[in-house]
Parts: C-alpha cells; structure tokens; sequence
C-alpha cells in the first residue's frame, strides 16, 4: 500500500503464504509513503509469510492490536526509514508474534513500542524498542 490507510476491525483478515521468498519489502501488508494501518480485536492474522510479515516504511505507521504475525521466512514486523509499530493492548488478547526467521526487526531511525503486549519472547534486532506505548514522561 503505498500512501492512505487501511483499517482491519470489522471482520476477520487472513493472510497466508504471502510475499516472496528473497524477503525485500514483499509482505502481507506493505506500507509505504505515509501509509498507516489499525488492526483492531484480533482480526489480523499473518501466517507462513514466504516474505515479511509487515513493513512499515517510509514515515509509515502500523498499530496492532491482538494481532498474529507467525511462521514466516523472513521478518514478522519490520519498520524501516523513519516508521514505526505499536502493539496495544485495549482489551483485546496479547499479539502472538513468533516463529519467523526474526520476529521484530527496526533500523536505527524507527520503532517499535508496546512489546510488553506480545505473548512470548519473540527474537529482535531492533535497538529502538519500548515495552510501553510511550516513553516515560516526567
């Protein structure tokens, strides 16, 4: 996707066997340019990705919330140049975000925030991560 918003909290999205497998930007959900992404109550669920799972690039912005993202090849939520990805918990169960070949995986000018709401210990390269949603103020 590239610019605009895609929001995932009325039905179920299943995503299986996507992306390609020499990994790159090929993904479930691409996004790009600006784009931003809500999964809300569990209704994303990415499984066997042959590339990423997610990647939010290019001052983009995913927000998951009860999210699945397993199993896949490569990375299984990547943000890159200046994005980020922020798992919420707002009363819905814990993301589940485990098996890929890395599980989290930022560079040096993005983030990832609310770690503390997936199930597990999944494997990072990502030095710009929060357990919390924000940094703590004063």
């Amino acid at each position: 996707m590239v610019g605009g918003s895609l929001n995932v909290y009325t039905s179920k999205l299943v995503i299986n066997k996507s992306g390609q497998s020499w990994g790159g930007t090929t993904a479930g959900i691409a996004l790009d340019e600006g784009a931003n992404m809500l999964a809300d109550s569990g209704y994303l669920s990415i499984t066997n990705s042959l590339g990423q799972g997610i990647v939010a690039m290019n001052n983009s912005h995913a927000t998951l919330f009860g999210a699945t993202v397993s199993q896949g090849s490569h990375g299984g939520l990547v943000a890159i140049n200046n994005s980020s990805i922020d798992l919420s918990i707002n009363n819905t169960p814990l993301s589940t975000i485990s098996g890929n070949a890395v599980d989290l995986f930022c560079d040096s000018d993005s983030k990832i925030t609310g770690t503390a709401n997936i199930s597990g210990t999944p494997s990072a390269q990502c030095t710009n991560m929060l357990s919390s949603e924000t940094v703590s103020l004063p």
